[in-house]
């Protein structure tokens, strides 16, 4: 099953992007001594100078997503030279055109202009076609690449899990086109979920901040002494004036434990989502560990496809949950 950069969550995307779609030199980690690359590199600071830094060889995991890369490589540069080629032989084709009809039979000056217009079209396009990355990742990323990239990415434990997915996704071949659809539809609720999930951490940590400054031992307190100097008051309008800051104090209570709850309800739909990659990650090597041209064990994979059905809808309720207490804040 094909799953591209297009296909996954943003911020996993990006820094897989950042260590596959690099120089020969600097791809997966710049410490690692590529076969045909220098096996130091040099560094140098005001501290403690120039330093030369050993690089060490790639394991095989490593190495065989190496292999890939340079195939991938290789599928660019010859594609850039066929391009290269296409558009040089057009653009001599038009350019011949004009000088034997611009010069040769002399042609109306409107058909010499559009034969400018459509030469520089054609160059430009052709300078912007080759500037573009040819062979991108958006629609695939190799499994032996995907394998080698995961665990150098700085995760959490739900988008390491959200990872394993995405690895046990690159090397199943569904059997039919209405479960790759399911397994698709998954991936998406489940890179939803991720995203919301990061939502609610920013949320919690802003309520947090609010949390920190706001204390409720130290707000009963405050209410007791007003109370106290309340009670002591003789004048109407300082007892009045403390009754408005009793009830001002109340409120900041109130708001003090609906502030509680809401970071227990983020805490917990934090929960419920992480469980739910988790769960889901379960479901997918479940899936892997049946064999695939087996007809005794299709209805396995099927009931295997059915616990992904039942995972899928587990996330899009965890999903609408999270709408609605996002909402609520």
């Amino acid at each position: 099953m094909q799953i591209g950069l297009k296909d996954i969550d943003k911020e996993i995307a990006t820094q897989l992007a950042a260590r596959l779609e690099v120089a020969p030199g600097s791809y997966l980690l710049d410490n690692i001594a590529w076969k045909g690359t220098l096996p130091f590199h040099f560094t140098w600071s005001a501290v403690s100078g120039p330093r030369w830094i050993q690089k060490r060889p790639p394991t095989p995991v490593e190495a065989k997503a190496y292999t890939s890369y340079l195939k991938r490589r290789r599928r660019q540069r010859n594609r850039k030279l066929y391009l290269t080629a296409a558009i040089g032989f057009l653009a001599l084709l038009l350019l011949t055109t004009y000088i034997v009809y611009g010069f040769v039979f002399p042609a109306p000056v409107f058909l010499q202009m559009l034969w400018f217009l459509i030469l520089f079209c054609v160059l430009g396009c052709g300078i912007g076609a080759l500037r573009q990355r040819l062979v991108p990742l958006d629609n695939t990323i190799p499994p032996e690449e995907l394998a080698a990239a995961l665990p150098l990415l700085h995760l959490s434990a739900a988008e390491r899990a959200y990872g394993d997915i995405l690895l046990l996704l690159a090397q199943t071949s569904p059997s039919e086109p209405e479960q790759e659809r399911e397994l698709r539809s998954t991936l998406n609720h489940l890179s939803r979920l991720l995203e919301s999930k990061r939502q609610l951490e920013t949320i919690r940590q802003n309520l947090l901040k609010l949390h920190q400054e706001e204390n409720l031992q130290r707000l009963s307190e405050e209410y007791a002494e007003l109370a106290l100097q309340r009670d002591a008051a003789t004048d109407p309008a300082a007892r009045a004036t403390f009754e408005h800051s009793m009830q001002l104090c109340l409120e900041r209570i109130e708001g003090l434990r609906a502030l509680q709850r809401n970071l227990e309800r983020l805490s917990a739909q934090q929960k419920a989502i992480e469980q739910t990659i988790l769960a889901a990650r379960n479901a997918f090597v479940r899936l892997q560990s049946v064999p695939r041209y087996e007809p005794q064990l299709q209805s396995a994979s099927n009931e295997l496809y059915d616990t992904i059905a039942q995972v899928r809808q587990r996330a899009q309720a965890t999903e609408q949950a999270v709408i609605e207490l996002l909402h609520m804040n």
